[in-house]
């Protein structure tokens, strides 16, 4: 039968809304739905993640990824699905968790990344948790929902209070760059370009060193081993910042979403919010 669905238009698009971590929501919606079709618009040799995204995703394809070479402002929308519609496959996901988690793992090769797991310098009696770093003003991603230092202070302080360390993850900010014992800018080097490397490792930290969770800001990277091997993952945003995400936590239950409220750029967590923060925590360690 032909298969006559129109594809999810990804990579740079009129909206501007695809961020590196929808690699992940893509992936996943191809698992519960092989047929699926996907196109890459813009130009190839001008997106500096594109030859990992198509890597990435015709692992997962049955179909050969579209290239739409035309400028995003000219791509026809009624010709294409927009990311959107990952949400509506996700809805076939109850009680696929490990089908899903199946297929992600025939590409995650935890014990390939030991030695730079091992080199972090965690121990293995005690508890950790991945705190992730969004900071990032190049379109398409949304400034306004970056972390600040004085966030990353505080729920350091607070994982900390319960007995968990946190891995910092991401790019650097403030004071908090680059260290041995951190996953800071990892991703910018070989072979952790590669997304699926980058979940290999993130594995190897769980399986190896206890890793419970993961937390920060929304954000479409931090939501691959949620995916990928269903890490509990905690992310903090306004209740109208993506209606998508939502209904991904109904389906997923992997996924806790912490609301906060800021006006034009976030600041600061609240007492009130760092309360609930707190409770999921104990939440997550108390069940696993």
């Amino acid at each position: 039968m032909k298969n006559n669905m129109k594809p999810i238009l990804i990579g740079e698009t009129p909206e501007g809304d695809f961020e590196f971590g929808e690699l992940y929501h893509l992936a996943t919606a191809l698992i519960l739905k092989p047929e699926l079709k996907c196109a890459f618009s813009g130009c190839p040799e001008e997106h500096k993640h594109y030859k990992h995204y198509i890597n990435f995703l015709e692992k997962f394809s049955q179909n050969k990824i579209n290239i739409v070479c035309p400028p995003p402002s000219k791509v026809s929308k009624s010709k294409y699905l927009t990311m959107d519609y990952t949400a509506e496959i996700f809805k076939r996901y109850s009680g696929q968790p490990n089908n899903v988690h199946k297929r992600f793992n025939e590409f995650i090769y935890p014990n390939r990344f030991k030695d730079f797991g091992d080199s972090l310098g965690l121990k293995k009696s005690e508890k950790h948790c991945l705190l992730w770093i969004r900071n990032s003003t190049d379109p398409p991603y949304k400034e306004e929902r970056n972390i600040t230092s004085i966030a990353i202070n505080q729920i350091s302080n607070l994982v900390l209070d319960a007995n968990i360390k946190p891995i910092l993850i991401g790019p650097q900010i403030g004071k908090y760059t680059h260290r041995t014992d951190n996953l800071i800018e990892f991703y910018k080097y070989e072979p952790y370009k590669d997304p699926l490397n980058q979940l290999s490792l993130i594995k190897y930290l769980r399986e190896q060193y206890d890793l419970r969770f993961s937390i920060g800001m929304m954000s479409g990277s931090m939501d691959g081993p949620a995916f990928a091997f269903g890490l509990r993952t905690v992310y903090l945003a306004r209740d109208n910042d993506n209606n998508r995400m939502k209904k991904v936590c109904k389906t997923f239950s992997q996924f806790t979403h912490i609301p906060i409220k800021f006006n034009k750029y976030f600041v600061c967590l609240s007492q009130d919010e760092l309360e609930k923060i707190k409770k999921i925590i104990m939440d997550i360690i108390h069940s696993s």
